[in-house]
């Protein structure tokens, strides 16, 4: 070990190879071993090692090292802190040019120090700069409300966005907790999802879809609780869903669809009451759990999911085609149902006598279904696929 020294007013810790001692003011006569503070608290040293701390500076030594991981977790939760950023914009005219307003200062820095890396080789699609009011620059509305940040060729706003993004999102966009609406999808950016963007306690809108986001989805999301939309389709994420993304109650729209996910899907799921329930076009395995019958969409389709389809069913729409499902569609459907997609998988039994009488799509084709088609099929019907079972 290398002379290394713990400092603190209660103690002094001197590792020493020459003398292969340690020494405290405190302590005198006590036996002596070498070691730091870390390795007697770590019981380090295979059992060789001696105090040479007394219960007086012991505790407080232990008091620091439990507050470090305190600030790190909160009940066994990891904590996104904030992102530190070079001051840019204090007296500039970023903060507006006639009256400046001091609370801009922490956006208006991470938003600088977001740019580049937002941008990658396109560097000149946006114009922030601590030389031109926040509220003329590209893709931001500054409101009393907080910050949009809509960086989405086409969209109309204010300051429209025009160009590609090429770079990758920034930890420090999660310093912006005034952030009510953040869009970056369309665009081309790469990298993992910052778990900092957990910070963003007021958002409602994260829009990162379509771009070739990789990584996981971070269990940090969990923390948005007023989001009503999470839209992180058509990327490259792997892993598991997070079930922590359960505690989003105020959720409408959850698309995942479009990626590498794995896994099976967390039951916290039935939290919400997401009108558009999507996560298809994955890896998903395991069985369909319960979810809201208020879901108006839900499509899992092109997953490996087994089991049997679940008693309690969307409003309006569901696909679980091109998966791995057995057992019996369920006899009682909802009333309003008006796309019923259960092809390509290995359904037996039969099909229900009583359709609800809105169905427009019925799509049963490649499974083991067995016995009649029903005589009475509902007006509505304007798709019925059967081919490929055992029906008479």
């Amino acid at each position: 070990m290398s002379n290394h020294q713990i400092l603190s007013d209660r103690a002094t810790i001197v590792d020493d190879p020459a003398q292969g001692t340690c020494s405290h003011p405190h302590v005198a006569g006590e036996r002596r071993g070498r070691m730091s503070i870390i390795n007697y608290i770590m019981g380090g040293g295979g059992g060789k090692m001696k105090p040479c701390l007394s219960a007086q500076t012991l505790l407080p030594a232990l008091c620091v090292l439990c507050a470090a991981i305190a600030l790190m977790t909160i009940a066994g939760t990891p904590v996104a802190a904030q992102v530190v950023v070079p001051d840019v914009c204090t007296g500039s005219n970023a903060l507006g040019p006639t009256s400046p307003t001091p609370a801009r200062i922490p956006p208006c820095n991470a938003l600088m120090a977001a740019k580049e890396t937002l941008e990658g080789p396109n560097n000149n699609v946006l114009n922030w700069s601590p030389t031109i009011d926040m509220e003329n620059w590209t893709g931001l509305r500054v409101t009393n409300r907080g910050y949009r940040l809509w960086l989405v060729e086409g969209e109309v706003q204010d300051n429209p966005f025009t160009g590609v993004l090429k770079g990758h999102i920034h930890p420090a966009l999660g310093n912006i907790s005034q952030m009510w609406e953040l869009w970056l999808n369309n665009n081309e950016l790469t990298g993992p999802i910052p778990t900092e963007l957990g910070n963003l306690s007021n958002l409602q809108q994260l829009q990162l879809h379509n771009n070739q986001l990789t990584g996981t989805i971070p269990s940090t999301l969990g923390d948005l609780t007023n989001l009503t939309d999470l839209h992180l389709n058509n990327n490259q994420l792997t892993g598991p869903i997070p079930s922590r993304l359960g505690d989003l109650t105020n959720l409408r729209r959850f698309l995942l669809q479009n990626n590498q996910l794995t896994g099976s899907i967390p039951p916290d799921l039935d939290k919400f009451d997401a009108y558009i329930f999507n996560l298809s076009n994955n890896q998903l395995t395991g069985p369909i759990p319960e979810l809201s019958p208020r879901n108006w969409v839900v499509n899992l389709n092109n997953n490996q999911l087994t089991g049997n389809i679940p008693a309690t069913l969307p409003v309006n729409y569901l696909y679980l085609n091109n998966n791995q499902l057995t057992g019996t569609i369920p006899i009682t459907l909802p009333a309003s149902l008006l796309q019923l997609h259960l092809n390509d998988n290995d359904l037996t039994g039969n099909i229900p006598t009583t359709l609800p009488a809105s169905l427009q799509q019925l799509h049963l084709n490649n499974n083991r279904l067995t016995g009649n088609i029903p005589i009475t099929l509902p007006a509505s019907l304007q798709q019925l696929h059967l081919n490929d079972n055992e029906l008479t």
